[in-house]
């Protein structure tokens, strides 16, 4: 995670080919960019965050795509 004078929080993923087809990377954003909404209010104003979704995103669930990338989160070295 990084900071920048911009006081808007940015979001960004990074789904590969590895992940699955387009149709699979696309679902697999899709419940990325709604499990990190609700968590876009606890980051510093500015933060530029990099999801990246690892080839068993494609077979996980909204739940346990959601709790993985809360975990992540809480590992994110806070200032």
């Amino acid at each position: 995670m990084a900071q920048s004078s911009n006081e808007q929080t940015k979001v960004a993923f990074a789904v590969g080919k590895n992940v699955g087809n387009s149709v699979v990377r696309h679902k697999v954003t899709r419940q990325l960019r709604h499990a990190i909404t609700p968590l876009i209010g606890s980051f510093p104003s500015g933060s530029h965050v990099v999801v990246r979704a690892l080839p068993g995103a494609n077979q996980a669930t909204f739940s346990q795509l959601s709790e993985n990338l809360k975990f992540a989160l809480s590992k994110v070295a806070k200032p």
